[in-house]
């Protein structure tokens, strides 16, 4: 129905891949590559040195990038898997307007769900 245009920055693409080549079997890199470019996701500019510097302050320095990335781009929503540094009060709070989620949280309550 194409109600949302997903977006991915050049690091998660690379941290995905590396992640995925070195924990799983070789084919699964294919697959990856395969189904990213399947997906038809936007790629995002990256953040600033400073965006990143800026966003240390609430979360993980390994972290800041994609936060970074997320509020750079007025994202609506940041759909990570990352509950134990991502899904902080602190983190919620300062990525606000946009919702910081998990994906089985995001199919339910905005594909799932008709919305007004």
């Amino acid at each position: 129905q194409k109600k949302f245009q997903g977006l991915i920055s050049p690091l998660v693409i690379n941290e995905t891949i590396k992640n995925v080549s070195k924990k799983l079997k070789p084919g699964a890199k294919i697959r990856l590559i395969f189904y990213l470019k399947k997906a038809n996701l936007l790629q995002t500019p990256s953040a600033s040195i400073e965006e990143i510097i800026n966003c240390e302050t609430v979360i993980e320095p390994k972290d800041a990038p994609i936060l970074a990335t997320a509020r750079k781009n007025k994202t609506d929503f940041l759909i990570t898997l990352d509950r134990k540094h991502f899904l902080l009060p602190q983190v919620i709070n300062f990525a606000r307007p946009t919702i910081i989620i998990t994906p089985g949280v995001f199919v339910k309550n905005w594909v799932l769900k008709p919305q007004s």
